[in-house]
């Protein structure tokens, strides 16, 4: 048997009906070259969350669980925010940002170096360029730490002034 490449677009063309996102709709926000940064979410409030998923095009059923929990807990939804997987992006979180140019932001990856300083510590909200962030531990690692949940619930509970 032959092996099939999909690309994360088709994949998601297949099962975003049965299997990838339930409450959540695919867009894209081109930038002025026409390449586009593929998110799931609605957007509607300019809440950008970032993550690193390399076995799903989004998220996998134990974080889709635990993220719509977090938006509810938060007072938001899925058409609130736009979730990104940077897995195998063509672009950088710097270039996320641009396109996307959110007022809040949550980055839930290893990836966040280059929004952090050494004194600045995961779960902390700062101010970046014109936006309120927040980075923390992966999703997988806050799900499965009492403690990691905790820290972020205190950081949204500060990000979003609950």
């Amino acid at each position: 048997m032959e092996k099939i490449y999909l690309t994360r677009e088709t994949i998601t063309g297949l099962y975003k009906k049965n299997l990838v996102i339930v409450e959540a709709e695919n867009n894209k926000q081109e930038d002025n070259s026409g390449h586009s940064v593929l998110f799931t979410g609605g957007y509607r409030r300019n809440i950008l969350w970032v993550h690193n998923e390399p076995n799903h095009p989004f998220l996998s059923n134990e974080d889709h669980e635990m993220v719509t929990k977090i938006l509810s807990a938060c007072a938001l939804s899925w058409q609130d925010i736009a979730l990104v997987n940077t897995y195998e992006s063509a672009f950088s979180l710097i270039q996320i940002f641009d396109q996307l140019k959110p007022t809040h932001a949550i980055v839930s990856s290893q990836n966040h170096d280059e929004l952090m300083s050494h004194n600045e510590n995961l779960y902390e909200v700062r101010t970046y360029n014109n936006m309120n962030l927040v980075c923390t531990d992966p999703l997988g690692q806050i799900r499965n730490d009492k403690n990691l949940k905790v820290q972020l619930w205190q950081g949204l509970k500060q990000l979003f002034n609950l």
